[in-house]
């Protein structure tokens, strides 16, 4: 089945996405894999195709891109982060596990070079496991059974915490596959927005993930 990348990478994000690429690109292009990075604005990308996200939300609002990325991929839609780290083996096992009703979800390992992926075997990582939610794979058919995001989440982070919370405890679908998968470590910045309304907000999400509900009508909602 083909494998589509959705990236969210938004708001002069294109250092981010030229890094991603340049991390990723070789495996990518080995397995066919295409990618689309949802975006505000058309960037030149040495691979992969940009989609310019049509309106400016008012808040960051992640979900609302991915939703609007994975709604237009195809086959088997991986959404990724910037910040993760691609292997071969990764994307074999993608390939292997996900079809209608059985979903990937990668757990990951920080690292500070690519260099560290190959310089130790995968159980040195197991202490350094962190969440999940950073990658999350499934066919296109059980994204649209999923409802996609919350689009009602806002920021980054309780996003993938209430999907995989939906996910475990409201759907029907398998979670047959957690897998480790590499993140390449970063400072956390945040932006005066995200300073100003992430403490009020993460309120609000964490009712969400707290209720993992979500019934907006996949296709229908005012983000197509």
């Amino acid at each position: 089945m083909n494998m589509t990348i959705v990236v969210a990478a938004y708001r002069l994000a294109e250092q981010a996405m030229r890094q991603f690429l340049e991390w990723n690109q070789t495996v990518f292009e080995k397995n066919n894999v295409q990618v689309l990075m949802v975006t505000d604005r058309e960037v030149d990308l040495p691979y992969g195709n940009c989609l310019v996200y049509p309106k400016q939300p008012r808040h960051l609002s992640l979900p609302r891109l991915n939703n609007y990325g994975i709604k237009r991929a195809e086959g088997i839609v991986i959404k990724s982060d910037l910040d993760i780290i691609f292997s071969d083996q990764i994307l074999n096992h993608i390939n292997n596990v996900v079809r209608d009703g059985y979903v990937f979800i990668g757990i990951c390992a920080n690292i500070d070079s690519l260099a560290e992926m190959d310089a130790k075997p995968w159980y040195s990582f197991k202490k350094r496991f962190w969440g999940w939610g950073a990658c999350v794979a499934m066919t296109r058919h059980d994204w649209g059974a999923l409802h996609g995001y919350n689009e009602e989440i806002w920021g980054w982070g309780d996003d993938d915490h209430e999907l995989v919370a939906r996910l475990k405890y409201q759907s029907c679908l398998s979670l047959n596959s957690f897998y480790p998968l590499f993140h390449m470590n970063h400072d956390q910045r945040k932006s005066s927005e995200a300073e100003a309304f992430f403490p009020i907000r993460k309120k609000e999400n964490a009712a969400y993930i707290e209720g993992a509900w979500y019934e907006e009508a996949w296709g229908e909602g005012k983000y197509d």
